[in-house]
């Protein structure tokens, strides 16, 4: 390893030795030796998170958000999961039309289906039924 000048090393046994498999034999730990841009990389690379914007509201709508937060809720956290429950609730949308327009084009391909002046005569024909027996009632 070749590290810059000037730059921190830390170095650090385990507390648990090593068992060879081999020779089922305990040998203590080697030393692992870290720069500490090493270890702020894998740490960044374990923790990075990112940020969504901020966004402004009036204020009488804050107070109102503050109002419906669950105790020990921070309106960080508030955010967070409605901004998951809206993108989990678009990608559901999303899934649901593609599965309707897969459909559509699949009844359209085999030629089957029932035309929508057909159908919309039925239900106004069902509809008019109901209305006749509903006055003969009154």
């Amino acid at each position: 390893m070749n590290f810059a000048a000037g730059q921190r090393l830390f170095a650090g046994f385990g507390k648990v030795p090593v068992v060879d498999v081999a020779t089922h034999v305990n040998r203590p730990r080697k030393p692992v030796i870290y720069s500490c841009r090493e270890l702020q990389s894998q740490y960044n690379a374990a923790m990075k998170t990112a940020t969504i914007p901020p966004i402004r509201v009036a204020p009488e709508f804050r107070i109102e958000v503050e109002g419906v937060l669950e105790q020990g809720e921070s309106l960080s956290q508030f955010v967070e999961s409605a901004v998951r429950q809206t993108v989990l609730k678009r990608k559901h949308q999303a899934e649901f039309l593609r599965r309707g327009i897969t459909a559509i084009e699949e009844t359209k391909r085999a030629g089957g289906g029932i035309a929508a002046e057909v159908v919309v005569a039925k239900l106004e024909a069902k509809l008019a039924a109901a209305r006749r027996t509903q006055s003969q009632h009154h």
